[in-house]
């Protein structure tokens, strides 16, 4: 995995242009009353991620009568989506990574942005920055829609762990036909 520098943007400043432009105004005011839930998930994500806590989020149903189905098309339609409001942020975080290359297997090209948490349990972080990787999208269908029950199922996250310089592989060579102890 190849860390890559946390993104700075406002989780409410990315979601207030993402439905700047939502005609429906009862749809409008009911996203808008959503504002402090989805600041608050985010804050709590940030805090959560880097110590392995993720596990002890809980799952969430929007407040609001928001569903988790327009949280999820506030991201497709309003966010990745061309010509979206929101896709200036998209884009921003898809060329975070050094020369395209995806952050998770460090073999392929960006194409997508991984949901960390996936949108369908955690509907209030569909458009956190911090819980969107650009990613290729092998790794995005790989990681699915599992969600950490216990801190070991926690995987990396590029915004929060560097283990670039970790070994993760130690070998020895040991020449079969030496007949002394040394170390040829």
């Amino acid at each position: 995995m190849r860390r890559l520098e946390k993104p700075l943007d406002d989780t409410i400043a990315v979601f207030e242009k993402c439905i700047e432009r939502i005609k429906d105004q009862g749809l409008k005011q009911r996203l808008e009353a959503c504002k402090q839930e989805i600041h608050d998930a985010s804050r709590e994500f940030d805090s959560k991620v880097g110590e392995a806590m993720l596990h002890t989020m809980q799952p969430s149903n929007m407040s609001n009568g928001v569903t988790t189905d327009e949280m999820k098309k506030v991201y497709t339609n309003r966010m990745a989506k061309k010509l979206a409001p929101g896709r200036e942020y998209y884009d921003k975080l898809m060329s975070l990574p050094l020369f395209g290359k995806c952050p998770l297997c460090s073999q392929r090209t960006v194409s997508t942005l991984d949901h960390h948490l996936p949108k369908a349990h955690y509907p209030t972080l569909v458009v956190s920055p911090l819980n969107l990787i650009p990613a290729c999208q092998d790794c995005n269908k790989t990681k699915s829609e599992g969600i950490p029950r216990y801190a070991h199922e926690e995987t990396l996250h590029p915004y929060y762990d560097d283990v670039e310089g970790f070994s993760w592989l130690k070998a020895k060579l040991v020449d079969p036909l030496c007949q002394n102890s040394c170390h040829c």
